[in-house]
């Protein structure tokens, strides 16, 4: 089944505008996420699909991009999935090496950057790693005293 295209909708790029600042200003969750406004958050994984989309929201309800930290080594995600003025704020560095070595101390860090499927995993050893990676984020957060929340997408 293919597509409409945009032009069989009559829409108008101020139409589009206007839907957007509505559903941006009308979110539930809009006054939520303002509460979290002076706590610092890194998103891991934060250009895969779950993260990016977190940031998006973020972004969307006026999150200071000053606050926010990114990162993501780029095996599954793509800088394109954020928003342009966030794609800059990317540390590529895989998340072993972010939590032996953070750029900034979040109070809130939210992993999502996990592989966490067989088809992600090519051998025991892989896994073995990806749980190594688990163990050093979490003694950094509780080394730390920060906040860790674990989100996966299977």
């Amino acid at each position: 089944m293919s597509r409409p295209k945009l032009e069989s909708f009559s829409l108008s790029a101020q139409d589009i505008y206007n839907w957007y600042v509505h559903k941006t200003l009308n979110d539930p969750h809009r006054s939520r996420i303002q509460t979290l406004h002076a706590q610092r958050i890194c998103v891991m994984g934060g250009c895969g699909q779950v993260g990016s989309h977190l940031i998006t929201k973020l972004y969307e309800s006026g999150y200071p991009l000053d606050h926010l930290s990114i990162n993501d080594d780029l095996r599954l995600g793509k800088r394109e999935n954020l928003p342009v003025v966030c794609r800059d704020q990317v540390d590529t560095r895989c998340h072993r090496d972010y939590a032996l070595n953070p750029r900034s101390h979040p109070d809130i860090l939210i992993f999502v950057g996990g592989r966490s499927s067989v088809p992600h995993f090519h051998g025991f050893a892989e896994v073995m790693d990806e749980i190594n990676t688990w163990k050093t984020v979490l003694e950094w957060c509780m080394a730390a005293k920060i906040r860790l929340i674990f989100a996966f997408d299977q």
